[in-house]
């Protein structure tokens, strides 16, 4: 929907028929502009859920507690089992506590363990 007629009535602006083309192109690009704004706030909810994932700038005595209500909203966005994924987070958190490593460290190190016994597997078989 187009504020740009309403807003010209409003001001008594006439529009004359050579830039009515203008106007609409105009005002079609800012329509296109407007959803694609709304569009990115809508996903920035979803990147400020995923930054609690992030347990590195979280303070010790925190990280217990910390992300449960940002992971009930992202299984409800990506249709995953709540309990199973704060399960998940908790046993997660306490590798994290255990080894004070972020949760991509700790998961770099798991794919480069499976990929060290993936080599050796070959390299014995």
């Amino acid at each position: 929907m187009s504020k740009v007629p309403s807003l010209t009535e409003k001001l008594g602006i006439v529009i004359e028929d050579r830039n009515e083309r203008g106007l609409k192109a105009k005002d079609s690009f800012i329509d296109a502009l407007l959803e694609q704004l709304q569009e990115q706030l809508e996903h920035s909810e979803l990147i400020t859920a995923m930054a609690a994932l992030d347990l590195t700038h979280v303070p010790q005595d925190q990280v217990p507690m910390h992300g449960e209500q940002e992971l009930i909203q992202l299984a409800g966005h990506f249709n995953l089992p709540e309990g199973e994924l704060l399960t998940e987070w908790a046993d997660l958190k306490v590798k994290f506590l255990a080894e004070t490593k972020s949760p991509k460290v700790i998961l770099q190190q798991y794919v480069a363990k499976k990929r060290m016994d993936r080599r050796y597997v070959s390299k014995h078989q």
